[in-house]
């Protein structure tokens, strides 16, 4: 290309000079385009080398979880059994005692749970009046870490049965007195309190099987030997029937005003 430029302008130097110039800046932005996508190029590489080593160590280490999960699933299914019931419990009771408390604390899902504490008479149908918003939360938010923490079906048919006797236990309006076992298993006494008309009582007393777990958290609340008067709420209103018990506090608060139809 520069000889067929100085045979074309031989003739005019200051021309000559002007396109040689010229080509020699062509030719050094090629050399710059070049060596810039090469090192694009190399950048590219370099990120793409990169990615593959972070999704490598990211597979190394949901591989690691993965392994430490079912480690602890491999160790919680070869307890013994009565161990296994044990921890179960326990894991149900501390689960219950959260969302028990947030059902109670979050507004809109008091209004869901204010129909278990409606009931003015505590006997052994009492556990059974609430609501399928309470009931379904509760058993998923239950059940579910039981799943997760690798406990035997057997030790899982072992909880439900026994959290069905201990709630109904709970409810009765037998006056069972646990004496010194009320420091560590909840009596009826205890629950009866979770349930009592009473200031002092309200927002305490969340778990259903272990009340040392309510002592911890500082929500215990059973005076003496004493039992409370009243149960139930004089501030709520729902309405009669178990369908409209069901619907009605999607659509209004029962503690503002009275509902459609007959009250409960």
């Amino acid at each position: 290309a520069e000889r067929l430029i100085r045979r074309r302008f031989a003739h005019d130097r200051a021309t000559l000079d002007l396109h040689a110039d010229g080509l020699l800046s062509i030719c050094i932005q090629h050399e710059i385009d070049h060596l810039n996508g090469v090192c694009f190029v190399d950048r590219l590489n370099t990120v793409k080398r990169k990615l593959v080593v972070r999704e490598y160590l990211r597979g190394q280490e949901l591989q690691r979880e993965d392994d430490t999960i079912d480690a602890i699933r491999a160790t919680v299914a070869g307890l013994p059994f009565v161990v296994q019931v044990f921890l179960a419990l326990l894991s149900a009771d501390l689960c219950q005692y959260g969302l028990h408390r947030l059902f109670h604390k979050v507004p809109f899902l008091w209004r869901f749970h204010a129909v278990h504490h409606s009931t003015r008479s505590m006997d052994w149908l009492a556990g059974s009046r609430q609501h399928l918003v309470d009931v379904v939360g509760t058993r998923v938010f239950v059940y579910l870490p039981l799943f997760a923490l690798g406990f035997s079906p057997s030790v899982f048919y072992a909880y439900v049965g026994i959290v069905a006797v201990h709630a109904v236990l709970n409810h009765t309006n037998v006056r069972l007195r646990y004496g010194w076992l009320e420091r560590f298993i909840v009596s009826p006494r205890i629950h009866h309190w979770h349930h009592a008309h009473d200031p002092a009582a309200y927002d305490k007393n969340f778990c259903v099987h272990f009340s040392w777990i309510d002592r911890l958290f500082g929500t215990y609340y059973a005076p003496g030997d004493e039992w409370p008067e009243r149960t139930g709420l004089d501030d709520a209103a729902f309405p009669r029937g178990f369908l409209a018990q069901q619907v009605d506090p999607f659509v209004r608060d029962p503690f503002k005003g009275a509902p459609a139809g007959l009250e409960s």
